[in-house]
């Protein structure tokens, strides 16, 4: 058995859903033919302009979207009572912790020091900080105004260029 079809809509359409299952299967027609049609229209010499264009475009239409996939989450929310299987989905329902307006100094605080309040030597105070804290990049910076080459510390490759496209209608 080799499960549901992950590319087919599962829908089920009933007298006032038929509108949204059409809105659906025309939407998987439309990103099918613009993933065919791209390729071989980016292929051709084309104006900075011209792609510019179809970037904007492209990020606009995944703008709206990611608004429906937003809407529907948040009704789904609402609806779907428990984790479970619901016809060929098996839905999780999760519910995180919103942590904000974290006391950096006391907890780094509590960190370096044992449970008797005394400091950990410096070496363990740094690793428990480093471990704790869960550092994943470092601010470029900041390093630099400590007078610190951040590539000496890291290994480095060319990123990936990006551009940003914004419509300006003069």
């Amino acid at each position: 058995m080799t499960g549901p079809d992950p590319d087919a809509v599962y829908v089920q359409a009933g007298d006032n859903d038929a509108e949204l299952l059409t809105a659906l299967e025309r939407l998987d027609e439309a990103v099918q033919m613009v993933d065919a049609a791209i390729g071989g229209w980016l292929g051709d010499d084309r104006s900075p302009e011209q792609v510019a264009g179809l970037v904007h475009e492209l990020r606009g239409q995944r703008q709206a979207l990611h608004k429906s996939e937003s809407y529907a989450e948040t009704v789904a929310t609402r609806v779907v009572p428990t984790s479970g299987q619901y016809g060929p989905y098996w839905v999780t329902r999760r519910s995180g912790t919103k942590r904000t307006s974290w006391d950096h100094e006391r907890i780094a605080a509590v960190i370096v020091n044992d449970v008797d309040g005394d400091p950990h030597t410096a070496y363990a105070a740094r690793d428990r900080l480093l471990q704790a804290a869960g550092i994943g990049y470092w601010r470029t910076t900041v390093l630099r105004r400590y007078g610190i080459d951040p590539d000496d510390y890291t290994h480095t490759e060319p990123g990936r260029p990006s551009i940003d496209v914004e419509l300006r209608v003069t």
